[in-house]
């Protein structure tokens, strides 16, 4: 899973009130139709029927989730500690993710507790609660570096 740096915000979107969030969060901030504010974010998965597998692997998810952790039944995800709930990046462009196929990016509105954390000095990671899946695109991976290229670098299990 992802590891940000700093813990940047600790807040909860999805009220009808504005979140209370440093300034340079405030662009990521999104009011849905139905007058709830919710995070702007990205992430790769790999679309599976009607669910979508995250990158490092592991059971999927629907369209619409609530994230648990899986590594403690004992605390909500996400958890400032642990590295539970939905991650996603604040910048389309997935700085230090892999990007080769049968990945698809996903625009992602997140809601309930969300964490932000420094990403690198590249934008934010999110770690959210709820996540539902507003955009799916599929795009041509074909001269980037492969997954196992990705796995072997990072050490990562490919599954």
């Amino acid at each position: 899973m992802c590891r940000g740096g700093r813990l940047v915000a600790d807040f909860t979107a999805g009220a009808g009130t504005r979140p209370d969030v440093p300034e340079e969060l405030e662009e990521h901030l999104t009011v849905t139709a139905d007058e709830s504010w919710a995070v702007w974010a990205y992430k790769l998965a790999r679309p599976q029927g009607e669910l979508f597998i995250p990158l490092t692997g592991g059971p999927g998810y629907p369209a619409d989730a609530r994230a648990k952790c899986r590594l403690w039944d004992a605390h909500d995800a996400p958890e400032p500690q642990c590295s539970c709930g939905f991650h996603a990046l604040s910048d389309r462009n997935l700085p230090g993710l892999p990007v080769p196929g049968p990945f698809a990016v996903l625009t992602v509105a997140l809601s309930g507790r969300v964490l932000a954390f420094d990403w690198r000095g590249r934008g934010t990671l999110w770690r959210a609660e709820r996540q539902t899946v507003v955009r799916v695109e599929q795009p041509d991976w074909s001269d980037q570096p492969t997954a196992s290229d990705w796995a072997a670098r990072y050490g990562w299990a490919v599954r």
